[in-house]
């Protein structure tokens, strides 16, 4: 087993933070910490419903609970060997970039993630489901009506 046991989460415990993502992240990435073992520590954080964590710690929950069915080459995914695995490596990057854009302007990401949510829920279900989708997330203040107009607009879709 790697460095980090995978001890279930108790319902004592504060939420998850993305700084504990990233450090599980960091583990297997660096062959501390086996796929196996921080996809259990994840999925025990995602059967909470962790409430405190931004979109951006959820996905990396997802990223690491996902791990599981992905197994390092040469490796099954029930191996419980930690070793060092660029692939996890390169996600933590990439992770960690878009990380970097949100804290420099929280507002702008999720509203440009809310946006590309809009896009893709338009080109899928159409015009009126996008637009009464997106006028849910305007009445949150989530995006503007601007922003809805762009992300249908980017969908090939007018209202």
């Amino acid at each position: 087993m790697g460095l980090l046991e995978t001890a279930p989460v108790s319902d004592d415990e504060p939420e998850v933070t993305r700084q504990q993502v990233e450090q599980w992240w960091r583990d297997v990435a660096e062959g501390r910490c086996s796929r196996l073992s921080a996809s259990r520590w994840a999925e025990s954080w995602l059967e909470k419903a962790p409430s405190g964590i931004e979109e951006l710690g959820i996905q990396g929950l997802l990223h690491l609970q996902a791990l599981r069915h992905q197994p390092a080459a040469g490796l099954p995914s029930s191996s419980d060997l930690g070793m060092p695995d660029a692939e996890v490596a390169d996600a933590l990057a990439r992770w960690l970039a878009e990380c970097r854009r949100h804290d420099a302007d929280p507002r702008a990401w999720d509203r440009a993630y809310f946006r590309s949510m809009i896009t893709r829920f338009a080109e899928k279900h159409g015009q009126e489901a996008g637009d009464r989708f997106g006028r849910k997330l305007v009445a949150k203040a989530l995006l503007t009506e601007s922003d809805l107009m762009a992300a249908l607009s980017a969908a090939g879709h007018q209202p």
